[in-house]
C-alpha cells in the first residue's frame, strides 16, 4: 500500500514538473555552470563553436527546442536568451544548491529579432538588431526585470547590425561602455528577398556609445579586414578585441587601440585550434577558457600580449573631413559663381521685387512643394485629424490607445504598436519640416501621462494647427 502511494506521488509530481517545463529547467553539467556563475566573468562574450546543434537548456519536446540560445553573464547571475523572441531565462539555485533556469520575462513577442545580438553591459541585458517579417532593424532593446518586458532605447540613428550572415561580428569593450560592429546592413530592408538579397553589408567600423546611445562611424574597413567578416573565421572574443583565423595565420583585431596584430608564438595556433573544437569559449583578461559540456571538462589557455606583434596595417580608413577654413573658402567661391551667373542673366531684382519675393516665400510656406496628394498618406491624415479634433477640446491630448486604434494596430503586439507609432509620427514630422522649413520643433510631440507615467499622450504644436489644417484641406481638393 505504501509503495502504491509513493508510486502515485511520483507520477503526480512528474506530471506537475512536465507542465511547468516552459518556466523552469534544471541544468546538466552543474560543475560548468557553477564555475561560470562568478562575478569575475561579468560581461564575458561566450562563443559556441557548434551553435546549430548545441543548446544550453534542453527544451526536449517544447516549442522552444529549435530556437538558438545565447548565454551571457553578469555579476549577479547568467542569462539564456532565445534569439528570435523576447524569452529570457535566469539562473537560480534550489534548496540543495542545484542550479536551474527560471523564466524571467512575460513577453509574447516572436520573430522580430531573428539573428540579433545579445550582450550585457553595466549589469543590464541588451539585445540589438536582427530581422523579422517587416525588415532588418537596428533597435537597441534592454530587458527590465521589474516589468518583465523589453524596452527600446532611442538611438541617434538606427543601424541594422547582426553577427550572423549577412551581418558582421560585434564586440563589447572591457569597460562595457562601447559596442563595436564591423559593418551594418543597408538597402531596401522592407523587401526580405531570398537569402537576404534585399540588403548588402556596408564594411564600415561603427561604434555605439552605451551611455549616450549614439552611433559613430569610424571609417571604412581595410580590404584585408573585410575578408575576415565571415562568421566561421571568428575564433574568440577577447578583452582587447576579436581573434580571427585566415585559414592559416591567426590575427587579433585590437579594438581597444584599433591595431592589427598577428599571433607569432609558433606552438599556439595548433594548440588553440585543437581546444576550440566542439567547445564553448569565453575569456577573462588574457585567459581563455574552453568547456566541453558533454564531458564537463573545463580547460584554459593564456594568450599573452607578448605572443602578438603589430602588423602596421590599419583596421579602417578614417572618413575625410574638410577643415573649417576650406569649407568657408569653397562656400565663398561657389557663392561668387552664383552671383556672376545671376548678374549675367539679369536675375538681380530691385529692392521692391526682392521684398515681393520674400513675401511670396513666406506665403509659399503654407503649401507643400509637392502636389497636395503626395504630402500625407491616408493613415497620417487620419492621425492628424484625430490630434486636431482632440486638441480643439480645451487642449486635450490624445492617449496611446486612441493612436493605436487610428493606426490599426490596437490588436497587435506592444512592440509592433511602438514601431508603427514611431514610423508614422517620424514620417509626419519629416514631411512637415520639408513644407515648413522655418519650423524647428516637431509637429507631433508627446508627453508622459499625468495619470500613468508609463504611458504617453500625443499632441500637435498649437502654433502650427492652423497651418496643418490648411494643408489637409488642400489635399481634399
Amino acid at each position: 500500500m505504501k509503495r502504491s502511494l509513493l508510486t502515485y506521488f511520483f507520477i503526480l509530481t512528474s506530471s506537475i514538473y512536465t507542465q511547468a517545463q516552459d518556466t523552469a529547467y534544471k541544468l546538466p553539467n552543474q560543475s560548468f555552470y557553477a564555475f561560470l556563475w562568478n562575478p569575475r566573468f561579468e560581461g564575458s562574450s561566450i562563443i559556441v563553436h557548434e551553435p546549430e546543434v548545441f543548446r544550453f537548456i534542453d527544451f526536449r519536446a517544447s516549442k522552444w527546442k529549435n530556437y538558438p540560445q545565447k548565454l551571457v553573464v553578469t555579476d549577479k547571475r547568467f542569462y539564456v536568451h532565445l534569439l528570435g523572441s523576447g524569452i529570457v531565462y535566469g539562473s537560480m539555485k534550489d534548496a540543495q544548491g542545484q542550479i536551474y533556469m527560471q523564466r524571467l520575462d512575460n513577453t509574447e513577442h516572436f520573430g522580430y529579432n531573428i539573428n540579433s545580438y545579445t550582450f550585457t553591459a553595466q549589469n543590464k541585458l541588451y539585445n540589438i538588431g536582427g530581422y523579422g517579417m517587416w525588415r532588418w532593424n537596428g533597435q537597441l532593446r534592454v530587458f527590465q526585470e521589474l516589468t518583465q518586458q523589453w524596452e527600446i532605447e532611442p538611438l541617434n540613428e538606427e543601424l541594422a547590425v547582426s553577427n550572423y550572415l549577412p551581418g558582421a561580428p560585434l564586440w563589447v569593450s572591457s569597460d562595457q561602455k562601447r559596442l563595436i560592429s564591423l559593418g551594418y546592413l543597408k538597402g531596401n530592408q522592407a523587401l526580405q528577398g531570398k537569402e537576404n538579397q534585399a540588403v548588402s553589408l556596408e564594411s564600415e567600423l561603427v561604434e555605439l556609445d552605451l551611455k549616450l546611445y549614439k552611433w559613430t562611424n569610424k571609417g571604412k574597413l581595410s580590404p584585408q579586414v573585410s575578408k575576415w567578416l565571415k562568421p566561421e573565421l571568428l575564433l574568440l572574443s577577447m578583452k582587447s578585441g576579436l581573434l580571427f583565423s585566415n585559414f592559416g595565420p591567426i590575427y587579433l583585431l585590437d579594438l581597444e587601440h584599433f591595431k592589427i596584430k598577428e599571433l607569432v608564438e609558433s606552438d599556439f595556433p595548433n594548440m588553440l585550434m585543437r581546444k576550440l573544437h566542439d567547445a564553448v569559449t569565453w575569456n577573462k583578461g588574457d585567459m581563455v577558457y574552453f568547456a566541453r559540456l558533454h564531458s564537463g571538462v573545463i580547460d584554459s589557455l593564456q594568450l599573452k600580449s607578448s605572443y602578438f606583434r603589430e602588423t602596421g596595417e590599419p583596421i579602417f580608413v578614417q572618413p575625410f573631413y574638410a577643415s573649417t577654413h576650406k569649407i568657408i573658402l569653397a562656400a565663398l567661391f561657389l557663392f561668387g559663381i552664383y552671383l556672376i551667373i545671376r548678374l549675367r542673366k539679369g536675375w538681380i531684382s530691385t529692392g521692391k521685387n526682392s521684398n515681393e519675393n520674400k513675401q511670396n516665400k513666406v506665403d509659399s510656406l503654407l503649401s507643400s512643394p509637392y502636389p497636395g496628394v503626395e504630402v500625407f498618406d491616408a493613415v497620417e491624415q487620419s492621425l492628424l485629424h484625430l490630434l486636431i479634433a482632440n486638441g480643439a477640446q480645451k487642449g486635450k491630448r490624445t492617449g496611446t490607445d486612441e493612436v493605436n486604434r487610428i493606426l490599426g494596430v490596437a490588436q497587435k503586439s506592444l512592440d509592433m504598436q511602438k514601431r508603427k507609432r514611431s514610423d508614422v509620427i517620424r514620417s509626419i514630422n519629416a514631411k512637415y519640416k520639408l513644407i515648413q522649413s522655418m519650423t524647428t520643433l516637431p509637429l507631433v510631440d508627446r508627453v508622459k501621462s499625468d495619470l500613468d507615467a508609463r504611458l504617453y499622450e500625443y499632441y500637435l504644436l498649437e502654433d502650427e494647427i492652423e497651418k496643418i489644417q490648411t494643408i489637409l484641406n488642400e489635399q481634399k481638393q
